[in-house]
């Protein structure tokens, strides 16, 4: 496939130097293939503030810049300061995060003259020269300085955490600045956020990229020392073809695309996965955390740097972060119907004339995806009259399961049904057990269901 002569977007690494060969896809440094050579840096500078609110994949996809781009030919690549950033964002059901974004960027550094080949370099075959040397060769770089304030907000319920993201997704406070800083926390607290505040930066004088936690109302102090400090560093690297010194050198790589662009999205979906697995339940977080760093060790181990492999390889580690993601929706999903049996009406007792024949206790049904309440048990009882009362005890009791809902129904609709509670056991419990008692002198007619999910998938106590 034919690749992209000039990238731009490569994340500057600890070790790159000048005139670095560089392996595509893998962004692999690979020997020296040019002579020595020099760059001027440009002295043209821009300043961009942004803020930003994340509680979706699509928001953390556009703020981390995570979409398949033109530069994917090197697909997993990260400098320090991206790879801290983007393990710092997080979201969820109760949770987002509120980025704070200054960035300072200088134009691109020129050559102060054109590099040329080593001899023994420009002595070689196309193909010798790619498997010697690269690609790509380090031709420039982008100096950048950074300074990003990462809000973690936590919610105590999901309908606080709702009225808090439109709080500021519709001001989006300038938290630089003391007045907005202000009005950000006076936000927080209004809402009963809990906050966890980090700082990022790079691009000050004698020090590399550093992340420091600190009290959210210092954030505009500190801001204001980074201004005063900032110099600029290189954070984008330029890398060229080695078609543009040699015009004879084919742009060209063997990699199927439809690999490359799987590989990619493999690294676009693991970020999203480590987004998220913060806010997993502490119940469940260790087996998914444990699951989440085999998918890791897969795409470092089993994917080689030139993506010379069966597809079969990636199509399996591609599903495997699949089926993580699905699993942690479900796992959320059912933390939120946990939720809602645990505050439902209780409900433990009815009849006697009350001019009820039924009542449901709990939910038998839910809409919401993944989640399948089972009608475990049901059970009736009829019993002709006879001096006195009668009485039944239904019971159930099953470890595997825990219950989410109950019915009860007197069958007998004249008023003279009796009545019921409930004597043990209980909604999210794995056993009930109830009471059943005819009027006096009377028989009875009375049913039972009883539904509830698996025990495994809702443990949220």
């Amino acid at each position: 496939m034919t690749i992209i002569s000039t990238l731009s977007k490569i994340p500057w690494q600890e070790g790159f130097i000048l005139g670095m060969g560089i392996v595509a896809p893998s962004g692999q440094p690979k020997g020296f293939a040019v002579q020595d050579f020099s760059v001027a840096d440009s002295p043209v500078r821009t300043e961009n503030k942004e803020f930003h609110v994340i509680s979706t994949e699509n928001q953390m996809e556009q703020i981390l810049d995570l979409s398949v781009s033109a530069d994917f030919n090197i697909y997993g690549i990260k400098g320090a300061f991206d790879s801290s950033f983007s393990s710092a964002i997080s979201y969820g059901r109760k949770s987002l995060t509120y980025v704070a974004k200054f960035d300072v960027s200088w134009q691109p550094s020129v050559f102060k003259s054109l590099p040329q080949l080593k001899p023994e370099a420009d002595a070689l075959t196309p193909e010798e020269l790619r498997n010697r040397y690269g690609d790509y060769f380090i031709g420039g770089y982008r100096k950048a300085a950074r300074f990003y304030a990462v809000y973690k907000c936590t919610a105590k319920t999901e309908s606080s955490l709702a009225s808090f993201r439109t709080m500021v997704s519709g001001g989006k406070p300038d938290v630089f600045t003391a007045k907005g800083s202000a009005s950000f926390l006076k936000a927080c607290t209004g809402s009963e956020i809990n906050i966890d505040c980090l700082i990022l930066l790079d691009g000050v004088s004698g020090e590399t990229s550093e992340s420091f936690d600190v009290e959210p109302n210092v954030v505009s102090q500190q801001f204001e020392d980074f201004r005063s400090r900032m110099v600029g560093v290189p954070a984008k690297a330029l890398l060229y073809h080695y078609s543009m010194i040699k015009s004879t050198i084919p742009a060209k790589i063997d990699t199927d695309p439809d690999i490359m662009s799987l590989a990619a999205l493999i690294y676009k979906k693991l970020s999203f996965a480590q987004a998220t697995i913060n806010d997993i339940h502490p119940s469940y977080r260790d087996t998914m955390s444990n699951r989440l760093t085999c998918i890791q060790n897969d795409v470092q181990y089993k994917i080689p740097i030139n993506l010379d492999m069966k597809p079969e390889t990636l199509v399996a580690i591609h599903n495997e972060i699949n089926q993580w993601l699905s699993d942690e929706e479900e796992i959320a999903e059912y933390e939120k119907f946990f939720g809602m049996v645990k505050n439902c009406d209780k409900s433990s007792v009815g009849g006697d004339n009350d001019n009820t024949n039924y009542w449901k206790v709990g939910y038998v049904t839910y809409a919401g995806p993944y989640i399948f309440v089972e009608p475990v048990h049901s059970d009736r009882s009829q019993q002709d009259w006879h001096i006195g009362w009668r009485k039944w005890t239904p019971a159930w009791n099953d470890p595997k399961y825990r219950i989410v809902g109950f019915e009860v129904f007197a069958n007998w609709h004249d008023g003279t049904d009796g009545n019921w509670h409930k004597t043990s056991g209980d909604i999210l419990e794995s056993h009930i057990e109830f009471a059943i008692n005819s009027c006096y002198d009377r028989g009875l007619d009375w049913s039972i269901k009883i539904y509830a999910v698996k025990a495994a998938k809702f443990i949220f106590d």
